[in-house]
């Protein structure tokens, strides 16, 4: 009977023991690769260079365009009749006649094409431009490689940053959890009368301080999240 006694109380305590300052823990981070993951895909830096070196693809095409052979093909109808107005003295009467007595008579006019083209030779200026854009291209590549070696330099030192912002807020957690101890024991020797009442005052004052130290690193957590965030350019939580 002692010992289920015991046990049911050993969950109680042991929940309060864990919820007490001394046993808090600051949020946790997400890991570095997941951190840089992000960044890869949501940072508006980024996200710019690969715009960029999309659309330096793109006139590198528009460039090689007029090197390819051309193809042109056309298509055409015409519903018309086939009037026909004689002039004096250019046909005989009897064959006028039959000629206007038919011109409101409808007929179907179809006409089609089809060409090709090559360029052969014009000085180097459709090679040239084709060679520029191609050379732009490779080189807003290699700009968006710089910037996201850039990203994740910054996304690095925010996330280190971070880390050691949620260690000094266990540190001073962990402090002001045992200057509450330290305070409650001065007050029970200062009620026994072992104690002067000026050790209150000192340990009254390192308590607040304690606190005011956890204030400053739970602000400094919060600001360096901040900046994880922005160098990630993600808007959810880190």
């Amino acid at each position: 009977m002692i010992r289920r006694r015991i046990g049911a109380l050993a969950l109680p305590l042991l929940l309060l023991l864990l919820a007490s300052p001394a046993f808090a823990q600051a949020p946790r981070l997400l890991p570095l690769p997941e951190a840089l993951e992000r960044a890869t895909k949501n940072n508006p830096r980024l996200r710019q260079a690969r715009a960029a070196t999309k659309a330096a693809d793109a006139r590198a095409d528009i460039a090689l365009a007029p090197l390819l052979p051309q193809v042109a093909a056309r298509a055409a109808y015409n519903r018309t009749t086939a009037n026909f107005l004689p002039q004096p003295g250019s046909v005989p009467l009897e064959f006028a006649q039959d000629y206007l007595g038919s011109r409101f008579v409808m007929h179907n006019y179809y006409e089609s094409g089809i060409g090709a083209t090559q360029l052969l030779y014009d000085f180097g200026r459709s090679t040239g431009g084709f060679r520029a854009a191609k050379a732009s291209a490779v080189a807003e590549d290699a700009e968006a490689q710089v910037e996201l070696l850039a990203v994740h330099r910054d996304v690095r030192v925010s996330y280190v940053t971070a880390r050691a912002a949620r260690e000094q807020l266990q540190v001073a957690r962990d402090t002001l959890a045992n200057r509450e101890r330290h305070l409650k024991q001065v007050t029970e020797f200062i009620e026994m009368r072992s104690r002067p009442e000026i050790d209150l005052m000192l340990v009254r004052v390192e308590h607040a301080n304690a606190r005011v130290q956890l204030i400053n690193a739970e602000n400094n957590y919060v600001s360096a999240r901040l900046l994880l965030n922005q160098a990630m350019g993600d808007e959810g939580d880190v």
